[in-house]
């Protein structure tokens, strides 16, 4: 802190406090720490440093350049990009050790190709991102074909879209992630670790666990979905902004 009139102090402890709080409560599922957006705007070197010491399957990011980054800083662990990455950025990817989600079939030979590890995205009915569910049937053998090959699929996963307020929306998308993978299976497509849960999720039903949770808002103080489980309770403040007192001044009535 040198001469700023405000600033934002961020407390790395209750990040940790957090993490640990997630990953006692989802045991023995493991954590995908997300640190996307510079971790959320607080910093993610900073963050992802400090949430080692909970032993994180993997680092989560949206985009090459923050998983660069996190690489430039130091940190050696497995770092997976969610956006989707461009057929021209598999050689970075491999350059650096990344791991990438694919979302479809554009790009997936190219990626598998230069050897990066793989997480497959379905599309249970956030509309984002991700092979729709019901095109699971049509491009699951061209995926088995792919590992047969030598592409490692390391794990398959959704995005819950309302887990915070709308309980049947997100056990409708739990049963079509189980019948993605079903049909993966059915294809020939050997199954990976599975992850489906973000904050709002790992709160609502210890259901959604799975093998890998995916903590992001919750770890940096961020609320959560009213009337979710109290397993896991409220986060740890991280963040506050404070600002100097530049004049003091008494004023007369009126």
């Amino acid at each position: 802190m040198g001469e700023e009139r405000a600033w934002v102090e961020v407390d790395l402890g209750a990040v940790c406090h957090n993490a640990m709080r997630v990953a006692e409560a989802a045991h023995p599922a493991r954590l995908l720490v997300m640190v996307k957006a510079d971790g959320y705007g607080l910093g993610a070197v900073e963050v992802a440093k400090a949430v080692s010491s909970v032993a994180p399957y993997a680092l989560g990011v949206a985009t090459l350049g923050e998983a660069v980054a996190l690489r430039d800083a130091g940190l050696e662990g497995r770092i997976i990009v969610f956006a989707p990455c461009a057929t021209l950025e598999a050689p970075a990817l491999a350059r650096h050790g990344l791991d990438a989600a694919i979302l479809g079939p554009a790009g997936l030979e190219c990626l598998a190709a230069a050897g990066v590890p793989l997480h497959l995205e379905i599309d249970t009915g956030m509309g984002r991102a991700g092979l729709a569910a019901e095109r699971v049937n049509e491009w699951g053998p061209r995926l088995a074909a792919l590992i047969d090959g030598g592409a490692r699929l390391e794990t398959v996963f959704t995005h819950f879209h309302s887990a915070g307020h709308d309980a049947q929306a997100t056990r409708d998308q739990a049963a079509r992630f189980e019948e993605a993978l079903e049909a993966l299976e059915t294809a020939g497509v050997p199954l990976p670790l599975r992850h489906a849960a973000n904050s709002d999720a790992i709160r609502a039903d210890a259901q959604y666990h799975l093998d890998l949770v995916r903590p992001g808002l919750y770890l940096y103080g961020g609320g959560c979905g009213r009337g979710l489980s109290t397993r896991l309770p409220d986060s740890e403040p991280v963040a506050c902004v404070r600002a100097r007192v530049l004049e003091v001044r008494d004023l007369a009535s009126g």
